[in-house]
């Protein structure tokens, strides 16, 4: 195809180098040559500007003998063009498809703890965070040059990409984003360029903070566009729709069945009757489905042979066999999927509750503890675990704060797990939609609450593997003959040989059983361990320490009292200094209330919040100190000093408040303080403040109605029962009038005054 570049049309030599044309390639390389070093008017040439071996003839300088076997001009140009258009469209179409992964890509984890924080609505903050991806993908290419390195040739073409892909999964949800309702380029523009200017103007603010954080202000800023006045509202009502025009038919005139249509309908719900243990008969099912007719004001339109030729179909058989027979045998006809080995830690993992094939002896009772683990698939490692009686929500919360605490809050991408009751709970549900990108279960919920079925989750495997190993611990259970074959008696051993005495030695045994799970070496070039943290996948996400103690750790409300955080838990008490509250009482509830986030196995630190759960300090543990001299150890003598240290800072600091305002009114009153102590500055402005009522008003009193009034009141009410006019006297306001007139002389000698 010819290359167009403005009015010059450039043609490659293979298409002059051919039996239409009729010229050699030998002839062609003569004349270019002639061309170039004689410069002459015709065959003139260039090399391509991408790869120089590859010559390009100049159309126009070619002889008309020449051109007479080639294309007209006008001809060559629409080749270029549509050729050109072509590969822009598929060009177009490539970048189109790229747009879901490039969002993800802008979409942080993050955004959602930073909206979760402004509204109890976790949808809410899960549509603010897609929108928050959208125009930072916007803000991540502005100019020509950056869009076509993903293929889009101008940013009008990439912001109308955007709208397109925007406008496509509101039609497949039915529902915009919350908070970002796009319909047309213009909304999506005038969005797009708040976001640009609040985050400009906050790296502008910060500017003189460390890169890090003017950034990290800078996109809050930016997130704070998508916040309206109305934000955390949940107004939204969710309300049914009918659809009044059902089919009358029961076969589709394909002769495929049309569950949609009524009778099909009742007759398959009937026959599985879902969330129920019992199977009715087709007789039952006739009676049921005569009744539910009756109940609707139909006529039933089918008899019982016709029920049990629907109902035993291979068609109704495939939908309903998961009901009728179970999962197991629904998953022998579902497809499986056909993958590759995982290439990174914490791309994927899988939890699940277990018990440990050994027996423990607790308190005269025979049992065996649980315990609840989350794997790695990749490495196959335990990243985190918890031991307990019962699997529950608690054992799942505690499960995965181990693992948060074990690699610094790096959480997994995608998790995995079953329909187990303790991911039923209410504050344990969240956990993982706000630590990970993904939840997944193998196969859809069992209508019946059932767990899915385990031999479609990877981590019923390996629950085998780590089962195997407790073969090697003193009580273990043993094997029940008759669960290999039915014909033999039972062992006699099983489950009533050996046990372990107590439970911390069995929480014992079962973390040395992980250890030599996660570290042994047999059969391996490396330990399940050292795999699993040589290869984390770098887009792991890290969750904040705030975000790990609101969601995971227990909390409750407690009120500085002396710079000191105390409560009790499990029957012991902790203390906690605090001696800079001071600095953060505008975050904290009335009362100087505050909300605790504690980990009960760790009590060596608290995270504090205020109110509406904003974080305000992690705190460590405070020790009492002797107060004899004689008692006093070297640590006590450094914590004494700490404390008395942190007692003075503190009092300097509300005194820097307190003087600050005294500077504030001794500039009103035209004095200077600037040398005095905070005792003597309030006593020359309290001495300067004390005004007599006749300073107050003397203009009132000057007047000649006045005196007369005076004088008159006074003969009358005073002098006529010979007593004294009294002279006036000052109220005394916290100083005597002696000290006060002291204060005041002062200050005119030094020139206050």
């Amino acid at each position: 195809m010819p290359l167009l570049e403005g009015n010059k049309i450039w043609l490659f030599v293979p298409e002059l180098d051919n039996s239409t044309v009729g010229v050699s390639l030998g002839y062609i390389k003569k004349k270019v040559s002639e061309s170039r070093k004689l410069s002459r008017p015709t065959w003139k040439s260039k090399k391509h500007d991408l790869d120089k071996r590859i010559i390009l003839i100049d159309y126009d300088s070619l002889p008309e003998t020449t051109k007479v076997k080639l294309p007209s001009r006008a001809d060559l140009i629409k080749l270029s063009q549509a050729d050109t258009t072509e590969v822009q469209l598929n060009k177009l179409q490539d970048a189109c498809d790229q747009l879901a992964d490039l969002h993800s890509k802008y979409t942080f984890i993050s955004d959602y703890h930073f909206f979760l924080k402004r509204t109890e609505s976790q949808v809410k903050a899960e549509d603010l965070k897609q929108a928050a991806g959208w125009l930072r993908l916007l803000n991540a290419y502005k100019t020509p040059k950056e869009t076509r390195t993903i293929n889009f040739n101008s940013k009008a073409e990439f912001r109308t990409a955007v709208l397109n892909k925007l406008i496509e999964n509101f039609r497949a949800a039915k529902a915009h984003l919350y908070g970002f309702k796009i319909t047309n380029l213009a909304v999506l523009q005038r969005k797009e360029l708040e976001w640009a200017k609040a985050y400009k103007e906050a790296l502008e603010l910060y500017f003189n903070e460390p890169k890090i954080e003017a950034e990290r202000q800078a996109n809050e800023a930016a997130l704070g566009t998508l916040i309206h006045e109305n934000f955390g509202n949940n107004h939204r009502r969710v309300l049914g729709r009918l659809n009044d025009n059902e089919a009358e038919r029961i076969l589709l005139p394909s002769g495929r069945i049309d569950f949609s249509e009524w009778n099909a309908r009742t007759l398959v719900y009937l026959f599985m009757n879902p969330g129920k243990a019992n199977k009715f008969d087709f007789e039952n099912i006739y009676r049921r489905y005569q009744f539910e007719c009756k109940k609707a004001g139909r006529k039933p339109e089918v008899e019982i042979s016709a029920i049990k030729d629907f109902l035993t179909s291979n068609e109704v058989n495939l939908y309903t066999k998961r009901e009728r027979h179970g999962w197991a045998e629904f998953d022998k006809m579902a497809p499986h999927v056909y993958g590759k080995e995982y290439e990174y830690s914490f791309s994927k993992g899988g939890y699940d509750g277990f018990q440990v094939d050994f027996n423990s002896k607790i308190e005269g009772k025979q049992l065996m503890l649980t315990v609840v683990a989350v794997f790695d698939y990749m490495s196959e490692a335990i990243t985190g675990f918890d031991v307990g009686f019962v699997e529950d929500g608690l054992m799942v919360r505690n499960m995965y704060r181990n693992h948060l605490n074990m690699f610094e809050g790096r959480s997994y991408i995608e998790i995995e797990s079953d329909r187990f009751s303790g991911n039923l709970a209410e504050d344990t549900t969240q956990i993982f939609s706000k630590t990970c990108q993904k939840i997944s279960r193998p196969i859809p919920n069992d209508p019946q609450g059932k767990a899915s079925n385990p031999k479609s989750r990877f981590v019923e495997r390996l629950l085998q593997e780590l089962n195997r190993l407790a073969q090697n611990f003193p009580g273990w259970k043993g094997t029940n003959i008759t669960s290999i074959d039915k014909n033999r008696k039972p062992n006699p051993d099983y489950r009533n040989g050996n046990y372990v005495e107590g439970y911390a030695e069995s929480v014992k045994q079962i973390i040395e059983l992980i250890n030599i799970y996660n570290h042994d070496k047999y059969g391996r070039t490396k330990s399940r361990w050292e795999k699993c943290i040589e290869n984390i996948n770098p887009k792991a996400p890290a969750i904040p320490r705030e975000s790990i103690s609101m969601l995971l750790n227990q909390s409750t409300m407690i009120a500085v009292r002396n710079a000191r955080i105390s409560f009790e838990v499990n029957r012991r008490e902790y203390h906690y200094a605090f001696p800079e509250y001071d600095q953060y009482v505008h975050m904290m509830e009335k009362g100087y209330r505050v909300k605790v986030y504690f980990d009960e196995t760790d009590m060596n630190t608290i995270d504090v919040f205020g109110e509406n759960d904003q974080y305000i300090a992690t705190l460590g543990k405070t020790k009492r100190v002797a107060r004899a001299k004689a008692e006093q150890t070297p640590e006590d003598l450094k914590q004494l000093g700490k404390m008395t240290n942190d007692r003075k800072q503190f009092v300097e600091r509300v005194q820097s408040v307190s003087r600050k305002m005294l500077e504030f009114e001794a500039s009103q009153l035209g004095i200077d303080i600037s040398n005095m102590s905070l005792q003597d500055a309030q006593e020359v402005i309290a001495g300067m403040k004390e005004i007599s009522p006749e300073e107050l008003f003397e203009d009132a009193l000057a007047t000649s109605y006045a005196a007369q009034s005076t004088d008159y009141y006074q003969d009358r009410l005073i002098r006529s029962k010979d007593i004294a006019v009294p002279a006036s006297k000052k109220e005394k306001k916290g100083l005597d009038d002696e000290r006060r007139a002291l204060v005041r002389e002062q200050a005119k000698r030094n020139g206050l005054i």
